[in-house]
């Protein structure tokens, strides 16, 4: 097992979720980082996913994974309409969702 591996696998799934979360407020995204935070949570949610018998991992991930599905957005998407209308259960709330949204500009 390597060093960052054991580091997370002893964080609660929902440090590790939040964790990961503050450091996506940071930082201003353009569509090709948007692309690869996709790739990089839901490799994560996968891998720790595997690493567990009790299951519930990618449910930790739910709001990253929302999170990274608004970056990755096209620019000619009307955003308001995405939330409302997409038939996703938002685990983001309105005002993060428009946080993320001001963060792809």
């Amino acid at each position: 097992m390597r060093p960052w591996e054991k580091m997370i696998m002893n964080m609660r799934f929902s440090e590790v979720s939040r964790e990961v979360v503050d450091a996506q407020r940071a930082l201003a995204h353009v569509q090709l980082g948007a692309i690869r935070f996709e790739r990089d949570v839901r490799s994560i949610a996968n891998y720790l996913s595997t690493q567990t018998t009790f299951g519930g991992a990618r449910e930790k991930f739910t709001r990253l994974q929302q999170i990274a599905t608004v970056l990755n957005l096209d620019d000619d998407e009307d955003t308001e309409d995405f939330y409302s209308n997409s038939g996703i259960p938002w685990r983001i709330s309105k005002n993060e969702y428009n946080a993320v949204v001001e963060q792809r500009r």
